[in-house]
């Protein structure tokens, strides 16, 4: 579906006087033009640039895994092939908190349930010339995922399996790589020419921005691919976890765009080489793979500054369709009884499924699957803690979805 354009304005960039860190539900922008990352309020029009890590441009922005900084990778130089580039952690405050060098320059980052990131790796220097997919971790470890044909423009991780995905720049072709593994299968090819992809909860397909079309498309996990929406310099995309909505920058343009490609809201950024965008704030679902019978595995929960708040977290057989919130979020989980049961924790399955957030509103639960429980059912986890300050009086935390094998 084409976006509506003609019902839509288009509303020009306002700079504030002042340098503010970003709220949520700002949008965080990186520039080629620019090693700033910008703060945008969609609602005013008011930007500024927050933080400058050192460097020549930013190249992309996600959420960082305490779900108050963020993280991003630099450009180093404007020289081609591109050398090994830093790969950043900064505060509200632009602070830099921590910096590791990645093989070569990482087109899009995408947090794991475990705290890492992932983030392709382009050929840099003759001695790491290589493509691949690799994992920054929480100690800023670097290691590789999957070393690639062709080169990974962006990756992103299929939260229904955990497995990654990347999306090839100049072949058009979208691959899997299994979690564990390293199997490399293809979903799709000739798709055009790949710049970003993100994984859409709410369908539990991909939704991709090409480069040169410029479009926003979506494929399916079976490689159906359909046109969402035109978008002027379409360069990258990020799916809102909790609306469905894509939020597209490219060139000098940032839209906010619905799950169907109806625009809601577009800006035009004077000076800005949109190359990457995030929603501050942004609570993301997060796959953990397969889980095997038997085992105990931790589940993080991470909510956006609310310490000291409660959580509830609870398991459920159904992801979607969620269950809507008063504000137009959702809570991804469907009713059903298991998710009645789970509520407060499953005796002998979850412990720690109710408590009160620690300082860095982060809650610790555990699942423990049985013995002998039957293999390929999908089961879901997600938790909401009490925040008064919004709407609904609750956010939702991060989620993770497994199948047992």
């Amino acid at each position: 579906m084409k976006p509506h354009l003609c019902s839509i304005a288009v509303l020009s960039l306002v700079v504030s006087a002042a340098a503010q860190p970003p709220a949520p539900g700002d949008w965080i922008l990186s520039s080629l033009t620019s090693t700033s990352l910008i703060r945008l309020n969609p609602a005013t029009g008011m930007s500024n640039p927050f933080a400058t890590p050192p460097g020549v441009w930013s190249n992309c922005v996600e959420m960082a895994a305490n779900n108050i900084d963020l993280a991003a990778a630099i450009g180093p130089s404007m020289t081609f092939p591109i050398p090994s580039s830093p790969f950043v952690i900064v505060t509200p405050a632009g602070v830099v908190s921590s910096m590791v060098t990645i093989p070569a320059l990482g087109n899009q980052i995408d947090l794991d349930q475990d705290g890492s990131y992932l983030t392709p790796a382009q050929p840099g220097t003759a001695a790491s010339g290589i493509h691949a997919l690799v994992r920054v971790s929480a100690g800023s470890v670097v290691t590789t995922v999957a070393v690639l044909s062709s080169q990974p423009n962006a990756g992103a991780i299929d939260q229904d399996t955990g497995d990654y995905i990347a999306a090839l720049f100049s072949t058009g072709t979208l691959l899997r790589i299994q979690r564990g593994t390293a199997t490399v299968t293809t979903i799709a090819t000739g798709l055009g020419t790949l710049s970003g992809v993100d994984f859409e909860p709410r369908t539990g397909t991909f939704a991709i921005t090409r480069f040169l079309a410029p479009q926003v498309i979506r494929v399916t996990p079976a490689g159906t691919m359909t046109t969402v929406a035109t978008f002027t310099s379409a360069n990258m995309m990020k799916v809102d976890d909790e609306t469905g909505n894509l939020l597209v920058t490219g060139g000098t343009a940032v839209g906010l765009l619905t799950p169907a490609g109806a625009v809601i809201t577009t800006r035009a950024v004077g000076g800005l080489n949109g190359t990457g965008v995030e929603v501050y704030g942004a609570r993301k679902v997060s796959g953990s793979g397969n889980f095997a019978a038997g085992q105990i595995y931790n589940v993080l929960f991470t909510f956006q500054r609310s310490s000291g708040n409660t959580y509830v977290a609870a398991l459920s057989m159904g992801l979607r369709p969620g269950i809507p919130l008063p504000d137009g979020r959702t809570i991804n989980l469907a009713i059903d009884p298991l998710l009645v049961l789970s509520v407060g924790g499953l005796p002998g399955v979850t412990t720690g499924f109710t408590g009160t957030l620690d300082a860095f509103g982060q809650g610790t639960g555990t699942i423990t699957v049985p013995a002998g429980f039957p293999p390929g059912i999908r089961i879901y986890c997600s938790a909401v803690a009490v925040n008064a300050a919004l709407p609904s009086g609750f956010e939702t935390g991060n989620s993770i979805g497994m199948t047992t094998n």
